[in-house]
């Protein structure tokens, strides 16, 4: 035999190592039991309370209440400000989000789907990515549309380059609609709303859903006003 002996390295992945700062006792306890539920995640620390169950730094830190605390917890906490953060909120102005984004919260939990989205969130922000809610994604996104300057030509194009039954569905998109949801409004096939959403796209030159769900945004204002 030459060489040295090769190694099978069948160790397991390293965890994600958690921290909680939850201002209520119980709250950090059922967020604690929760995360320790889910195969890869590791709670390392209990930041308001002084447990620190682990040597070895977290990853990021999972905090309770409403995200405009976060500068706070993080003060109290001695925690880095650059360290991502994981909000369990429950609905918040788009604001407050927007002012918890700029604090370091890289993922945003709704508070009546903790038990489905922390997990998600916490590998979400692991693997350098960013979670919303789906709960808090709509109102945030009708804000941001607000906010774009409407440009007056691809609203006219809408009108004069799509059929009635493309409008109402540029309309729902605007809504926050999805494909089964429009279907089921306008009693057609999930295929038949492929269909009309990537016709809209071509003929108004658009590059995605997300722009298409924009310009209807602004299209269902144009339409109201």
């Amino acid at each position: 035999m030459f060489g040295s002996p090769r190694h099978n390295d069948s160790s397991p992945p390293r965890p994600i190592k958690v921290a909680v700062a939850a201002e209520q006792v119980l709250i950090a306890g059922a967020i604690t039991t929760l995360l320790r539920s889910e195969q890869g995640i590791e709670v390392v620390a209990d930041l308001m309370c002084g447990d620190e169950t682990g040597r070895s730094p977290a990853d990021m830190t999972v905090v309770t209440g409403d995200p405009s605390v976060l500068g706070k917890l993080h003060h109290s906490a001695g925690a880095d400000v650059s360290h991502p953060v994981v909000a369990i909120a429950g609905a918040v102005p788009h604001h407050v989000v927007l002012g918890a984004i700029r604090q370091g919260c890289r993922a945003i939990v709704s508070d009546v789907a903790v038990d489905i989205e922390l997990a998600q969130a916490v590998r979400a922000v692991a693997g350098g990515g960013v979670f919303l809610s789906p709960m808090m994604a709509g109102p945030l996104l009708d804000w941001l549309a607000a906010q774009l300057p409407i440009d007056q030509a691809p609203l006219l194009d809408a009108k004069l380059l799509l059929t009635g039954r493309e409008q109402e569905v540029l309309k729902l998109l605007g809504a926050g609609r999805t494909n089964a949801g429009i279907a089921g409004v306008l009693v057609i096939s999930e295929a038949t709303v492929r269909t009309h959403v990537y016709r809209i796209q071509t003929k108004l030159g658009l590059q995605s859903r997300t722009e298409a769900v924009i310009l209807g945004y602004q299209f269902r204002l144009g339409a109201a006003a």
